[in-house]
């Protein structure tokens, strides 16, 4: 088993021994460890090689050969930095792929509310009238090709003094006269022809509602239907025959004849809307059969209710509204006539817009 070293070795003195517990007959061969028997009696310690064994009545013992580890040495100095290599080449850009197709396009929104259908407030030429902006005052018609002047016409900014300044021409003073400067009865090729709402005018007459409904057109106005012109009306004073001649509604000739736009103070309207009775009967939109009688008057006004009858030869009829400077107690705000044709043309009768 070779060469053995014998010596004592108190059990009781530790050492750093590490006793391995029991008989060990055989270690394992570690080269890395001290091998020895310890006798059970006397505590004799035996060195013995890697691979010997111990005797019956021996213990085994191994203890580490490597000592204690010792402190940490020093950390040396660091390394150089290595040289950055060459950056290699780029390499080729790829080819853009082609554009895909659209997607199918989403669904349609559900489309709000629409907004209010009428105006909030109204021009200063007009007053505001349930939803429809009716004019403060009846029209006078006027020539012009001034583009600025046309624009506060459209605008309903224009002033009298605005309409001499540029030099336009006022028409419907005398029966022909918008024929004559271009504008013929038809109402067709009236370009320049432009219906005004300024006080303190003579409101023109002598035309037809054709002359009318063009004059209103241009100026980016329109006649207001039968229903607008009697609610714009409502509340004017009817004087019942018993004109003043100065403030009440123009309605017994003691002007005589047609009287300046806004001139009569107290012939308003609940909305603001001056001489709707009385001066010169209006024009509306509507039309209808040709009317061929005069009936009853509506709630005992005494008001002109000529809208009766049905005419199987002429027509159609225009309805005309509110009498006229010489009509007495016959004019009024329910005073109503159907029964002339839209191309008759009366000094008697004007018209006023709405937009």
């Amino acid at each position: 088993m070779g060469r053995q070293i014998v010596f004592a070795l108190s059990a009781a003195v530790g050492i750093g021994l590490a006793l391995v517990a029991g008989a060990a007959w055989a270690h394992g061969g570690d080269p890395s460890r001290i091998h020895a028997c310890v006798n059970n009696e006397s505590g004799t310690v035996q060195i013995i090689a890697t691979t010997g064994t111990c005797r019956q009545g021996w213990a085994s013992l191994d203890w580490s050969i490597t000592g204690s580890q010792g402190p940490q040495g020093l950390q040396g100095p660091a390394g150089a930095d290595g040289a950055q290599g060459p950056v290699g080449p780029q390499g080729p850009q790829g080819l853009q792929g082609a554009t895909g197709p659209q997607g199918p396009a989403g669904p349609t929104g559900v489309t709000g509310p629409a907004g209010p259908a009428f105006p909030i407030t109204c021009p200063p030429d007009a007053v505001l009238v349930g939803t429809t902006c009716i004019d403060k005052y009846e029209a006078s018609v006027w020539q012009t090709a001034d583009a600025a002047l046309i624009a506060k016409i459209k605008d309903g900014t224009v002033t009298l003094a605005d309409m001499t300044g540029a030099g336009a021409t006022q028409l419907g003073l005398a029966i022909g006269d918008l024929a004559a400067a271009g504008c013929p009865d038809t109402g067709n090729g009236c370009g320049d022809f432009y219906a005004v709402s300024i006080p303190g005018v003579t409101p023109s007459a002598s035309i037809t509602w054709f002359q009318a409904a063009t004059a209103a057109r241009n100026a980016g106005k329109r006649l207001p239907t039968n229903a607008e012109w009697q609610a714009a009306a409502l509340g004017t004073p009817d004087t019942a025959g018993a004109d003043d001649g100065s403030t009440t509604c123009n309605t017994d000739n003691r002007a005589p004849g047609v009287t300046a736009t806004g001139s009569r103070s107290a012939c308003v309207s609940d909305v603001g809307a001056f001489d709707m009775v009385g001066n010169l009967w209006e024009w509306v939109a509507d039309w209808t059969p040709l009317s061929t009688a005069c009936i009853t008057d509506l709630f005992g006004s005494g008001d002109w209710n000529c809208l009766a009858g049905a005419s199987l030869t002429a027509g159609p009829g225009a309805l005309l509204r509110g009498g006229g400077w010489n009509e007495g107690s016959d004019a009024g705000v329910f005073a109503v006539v159907g029964s002339d044709v839209p191309w008759y043309a009366s000094s008697g009768i004007g018209f006023r817009c709405a937009r």
